[in-house]
């Protein structure tokens, strides 16, 4: 007990502060707990939103849904003059939002230099190009698919998974390819992106066999090329897919998929496309072989590897011998259509390279190498030229002559560290790539194309799942 006054209010305080001490230490550990709670809850939705949004991008990124604003160029439609915003992109858009793509440690971005020289490019592209809507859209497909890529790469995605979600997307189209073959007839919808075509319609891809006019598939795309293009890496995923499988069953869907994409190459009647896969195939099938000498380890995924290779080969080799006379009427360059097609491509290759002539340093900008184009040949007019103009069918020369020497060496040096960082083993990957590039202009001038490239650099730059 308190002996005097003061010691009794000393004594009272002493206890109020014991008892507000204690209440707030309540309430604190209460609302930290309600707080934790709430990032708990914020977390595991956000990865639930970011796995959900990552498969539907690569779903969907075969599908052409787009809103867009008309442009003319020489009184013909513009592709790339276009401002264009593709369904895809609000999902590639998600994954970036989700994926958490602007949280991530300033330490892992200074380590590369193409923090700072990739703004450079971009600006310096915005002050030479000549035409700037043409090349803000280029830009916007291309940071859309950087950040798409980086996300699923930091957040460690598998190789596997987003093979095994980017072939199963490519089926439905490759199923419609294969019914606008056998109708002869493409039917338009506005809400899957799909223009309407028939074979006998003048400016359809087709091929022509004496009088026959055999319609080249489209399937969901808007060139029978670029159908060929994304048939080929569909054809090297379905049998790494069949070859690293867990079970016979899953085995034998894969290899269905690979016979089926393999019919979709046929019937595209893509040239290039066909070199691609000759290329990927026998070298996958070569480091497959390699990899899986050794029967007693993998004797499993040798024989794997084999049903789906066998499915591809009978199936596609069956196709090709029923459509023999179409398919060598594509190699036959004194047929009206085949030698028009390869003078317009000799001459695209022309135009670019007095592109770059007429602009060595600094290249017209991204997508913008038709206004140079249009200028020289209309000398400054607005009138209507005979035929369409288009880029020149080699990426390579396409990127010199829309970025110049000078965008060139600031666009290696940006990428480079990404190169480097590659697996050998995806030579079938980007070896198919790299030889579709040397034949034709979509890898770099088309959001689908763009999109192809997206998938190749997330699936090559980890290490290898697909060779046991």
């Amino acid at each position: 007990m308190p002996k005097t006054r003061s010691d009794a209010i000393i004594s009272r305080n002493n206890q109020d502060r014991f008892v507000s001490y204690h209440q707030d230490r309540g309430q604190g550990i209460f609302f930290a707990r309600i707080r934790n709670a709430f990032y708990s809850f914020r977390i595991t939705w956000m990865r639930l939103a970011f796995d959900i949004s990552w498969r539907l991008a690569i779903l969907v990124l075969p599908w052409q849904t787009r809103w867009f604003v008309g442009a003319s160029l020489g009184g013909w439609p513009w592709e790339q003059g276009r401002w264009s915003v593709y369904v895809s992109m609000f999902f590639v858009f998600a994954t970036i939002v989700f994926g958490g793509a602007f949280s991530f440690t300033k330490g892992n971005v200074k380590k590369s230099l193409g923090r700072w020289i990739f703004p450079i490019l971009i600006v310096l592209t915005f002050w030479t190009t000549l035409s700037r809507t043409a090349t803000a859209q280029w830009w916007i497909e291309v940071l859309l698919l950087s950040g798409f890529v980086w996300t699923l790469w930091k957040r460690n995605v598998s190789q596997q998974n987003i093979l095994g979600w980017f072939t199963v997307g490519l089926l439905p189209s490759a199923v419609l390819a294969v019914r606008q073959y056998i109708t002869g007839n493409v039917v338009g919808s506005t809400w899957l992106g799909i223009a309407a075509h028939a074979a006998k319609d003048l400016g359809t891809s087709v091929v022509q066999h004496g009088d026959v006019r055999i319609l080249r598939a489209y399937g969901s795309f808007p060139h029978p090329n670029i159908l060929g293009g994304w048939a080929v890496v569909g054809v090297v995923a379905a049998l790494s897919l069949a070859a690293a499988a867990s079970t016979k069953a899953r085995t034998l869907w894969w290899s269905a998929a690979a016979a089926l994409l393999g019919i979709v190459l046929v019937v595209s009647y893509a040239r290039s496309a066909w070199i691609a896969a000759i290329f990927g195939v026998i070298v996958w099938t070569v480091i497959f072989f390699q990899k899986t000498r050794m029967p007693s380890d993998h004797a499993l995924s040798r024989q794997y590897g084999l049903i789906a290779l066998i499915a591809l080969i009978t199936v596609g080799g069956a196709v090709i011998f029923s459509q023999r006379d179409h398919i060598l009427s594509r190699a036959d360059f004194s047929h009206r259509l085949e030698a028009q097609s390869i003078n317009m491509r000799g001459q695209s290759l022309v135009d670019g390279w007095n592109i770059f002539q007429a602009r060595p340093f600094f290249g017209a900008g991204p997508n913008a190498e038709l206004v140079a184009l249009d200028a020289g040949q209309n000398h400054g007019k607005s009138e209507q030229l005979f035929a369409p103009l288009e880029p020149p069918h080699n990426v390579f020369l396409l990127a010199l002559a829309d970025l110049g020497v000078v965008g060139i060496l600031l666009l290696l040096i940006s990428v480079w560290p990404i190169f480097r960082a590659m697996n050998i083993q995806y030579i079938p990957f980007w070896g198919s790539l790299l030889i579709l590039a040397s034949f034709d202009h979509y890898l770099w001038s088309t959001w689908s194309g763009m999109c192809l490239v997206a998938i190749v650099l997330l699936i090559s730059y980890r290490r290898s799942f697909i060779y046991p």
